[in-house]
């Protein structure tokens, strides 16, 4: 599989890497990429067309169609995604992405088969007896979730291949298969069923695909990294617990830039400059976002960490055993911990059985089983509130919170953003490799509190800024602090205008400059960061 392989050069770009090569159509690769990462979806897609179109004899052809279709996918627009995947492997029926893509459309026709278009299942149905293992063992279980008898012969293959998680699951699909052969009567009536609607219009695909394990991502890879992460005993090591806390916050793509980083310092190096471009304070000491993290991950480890071991419910316990539970650091509740939070309330009233923790603060609830990890997609489910809102779109909730990478902390609840900024840059070149840059920096006075002091009106502003380099080392900072005076309430409300000046020692390369501007009269807040290039 190439899909999280590729996803390295996003980051090796972004984190500063020397790439040399000049050609023009890898700089529309790269730039796509860059695109890609940042969620720039019509960008990004409008650069891998151009790439396609001018070079279409490129190395990064194939890899730009690729994308193309996982942009698709990504913006929700499945049946787009389903066809440039298809038109990807008809032209290119030899690149390392053909796998890929067809285990991303068998996680597309799954939903929509679920959807009741059932003109899919045949395609599911063809890929049973391709000559890629995962792509077949995708396929049955894609099959075997929709109870359809034709997956059963290669269930029973991944039941006997000795992988015994996937094993576990095939088994149980198998037992459903069985269980809906021995309603032979009501099960030809949903089939019946199923036909009717077939003939209705296609009802709209979801905004996300539920896949194998809730999302997009085929289960078979999500097994191997779990492989690669879990342990057996209790003795983690805090590289060991932040690695399986990114596991939860982090899309695939980006997760996989990490897992495959072969030692300690090339982690601990990657997670330097990970948090620092999600340190949503760069100018200060103090990363929130990195703190609460590794606050989430220790609490969860030692809150939801401990083994449920009673003797009298020994078969039980071996369930959970099988799930996966005792080599991981934490249960399904660690995992939603680690994502959203401590619960707004917690209903722990079935003790071992499940919990209900409920977020008001995001309009959502979960049915949570303790000591049982979320690996099989069957220890979190949508709560009572969640599907009485979401009636018709349970999904939703599949997609947008139990199955999602999602880190939801806002460190600036009680701080009222400056929202109108403007930035302008400009390096000046001199000898020694001296540069002079000044940064130039419009606001509007509304957005900061001004005192009247005997006519004049003025306003404190808290100003610091910092430049990284391509390896987000910082390479110049500054702090000061400054006055706005105008002389009439009028004046106060128009644009202001302030100027930075400083100098400093760079080689030529790409940079980011990030200024913080912190009204000292009241709440506001600003934080804005730019890149600039010093050629």
């Amino acid at each position: 599989m190439k899909t999280g392989w590729c996803m390295v050069l996003i980051m090796i770009f972004l984190a500063g890497a020397d790439i040399t090569q000049a050609d023009e159509d890898f700089k529309l690769y790269k730039k796509a990429k860059k695109e890609t990462f940042n969620k720039k979806w019509d960008a990004a897609i409008e650069n891998y067309r151009e790439l396609m179109m001018k070079y279409p004899d490129s190395r990064y052809a194939d890899d730009a169609h690729f994308w193309i279709s996982y942009v698709f996918e990504n913006k929700g627009e499945l049946l787009k995604a389903f066809d440039e995947y298809q038109a990807m492997i008809v032209k290119s029926p030899s690149s390392v992405w053909v796998d890929d893509a067809l285990i991303h459309q068998i996680s597309i026709a799954e939903e929509f088969v679920k959807n009741g278009q059932n003109r899919y299942r045949k395609f599911l149905r063809s890929m049973l007896t391709h000559d890629i293992k995962n792509v077949r063992y995708q396929a049955a279980i894609s099959l075997g979730k929709l109870r359809d008898d034709q997956a059963a012969p290669v269930l029973q293959e991944i039941a006997d291949n000795g992988d015994q998680e996937l094993s576990s699951l095939a088994e149980s699909l198998i037992e459903n298969l069985e269980e809906s052969s021995n309603s032979g009567k009501s099960r030809r009536r949903s089939d019946m069923k199923i036909e009717i609607q077939e003939k209705k219009p296609e009802p709209e695909t979801p905004q996300e695909s539920r896949g194998i394990f809730g999302s997009l991502i085929p289960e078979t890879r999500r097994m191997k990294i779990y492989e690669q992460l879990r342990k057996k005993g209790n003795t983690w090591t805090d590289l060991e617990l932040t690695a399986y806390g990114l596991w939860h916050i982090l899309p695939e793509a980006e997760f996989n830039d990490f897992i495959i980083l072969q030692t300690d310092y090339d982690k601990r190096e990657w997670l330097r400059k990970f948090w620092k471009k999600w340190d949503p304070t760069p100018t200060t000491d103090v990363n929130e976002r990195k703190d609460e993290f590794l606050r989430r991950i220790y609490y969860a480890h030692s809150k939801y960490g401990q083994e449920w071991n009673y003797r009298q419910f020994n078969y039980l316990k071996k369930q959970y055993m099988r799930d996966g539970w005792s080599m991981a650091p934490w249960d399904s509740r660690g995992e939603l911990y680690i994502k959203y939070g401590e619960p707004d309330f917690k209903d722990a009233s079935r003790a071992f059985q499940k919990e209900i923790w409920t977020y008001h603060r995001f309009n959502v609830d979960f049915v949570v089983k303790p000591y049982v990890t979320n690996i099989y997609g069957n220890a979190i489910e949508a709560g009572p509130v969640s599907k009485r809102l979401y009636q018709n779109y349970e999904s939703y909730i599949d997609a947008e919170y139990i199955y999602k990478s999602d880190f939801k902390f806002e460190p600036f609840n009680d701080i009222e953003p400056v929202k109108h900024f403007d930035l302008e840059l400009f390096v000046e070149n001199h000898q020694n490799n001296n540069r002079t840059m000044n940064a130039t920096y419009e606001i509007s006075g509304k957005e900061f509190h001004f005192r009247n002091t005997g006519g004049f009106f003025q306003a404190a502003i808290r100003q610091n800024y910092a430049v990284y380099d391509e390896d987000l080392n910082e390479v110049s900072h500054g702090t000061k602090d400054v006055q706005l005076t105008a002389s009439s309430e009028k004046e106060a409300k128009e644009k202001l205008r302030r100027k930075i000046n400083f100098t400093f020692e760079a080689p030529a390369g790409y940079y980011t400059f990030s200024i913080r501007l912190q009204d000292l009269n009241s709440r506001r807040l600003g934080i804005f960061m730019k890149e600039f290039q010093i050629e």
